[in-house]
């Protein structure tokens, strides 16, 4: 494909291929009412569940580093708590 990261030509389907991600919300918005009533052809990324993401929705990444932080300070606070439970009890001196 001939073009740019914006965009690029497509010889197959004779379109360019926009790539989402890259583009701002303002100029995404420009883009689909320039293309109104034409074919547009998109390169986006989609989750799992099915939702669109773009550049302008971190999301995903925070909710996925705050999982794996709470999952990180649980599993830690475990072994903490495993170690002192099994931890044997302090030497109590007699006097004579």
């Amino acid at each position: 494909m001939v073009g740019d990261e914006r965009a690029r030509f497509c010889a197959s389907c004779k379109l360019n291929v926009y790539n989402v991600e890259v583009l701002t919300k303002d100029e995404l918005e420009a883009l689909i009412r320039e293309k109104e009533g034409e074919t547009l052809c998109v390169r986006m990324f989609v989750r799992k569940d099915g939702t669109a993401l773009t550049r302008d929705c971190p999301v995903g990444f925070w909710r996925s580093v705050i999982l794996w932080a709470a999952a990180l300070v649980g599993l830690t606070l475990l072994a903490v708590w495993l170690l002192e439970r099994n931890r044997p009890p302090p030497f109590v001196g007699t006097r004579f």
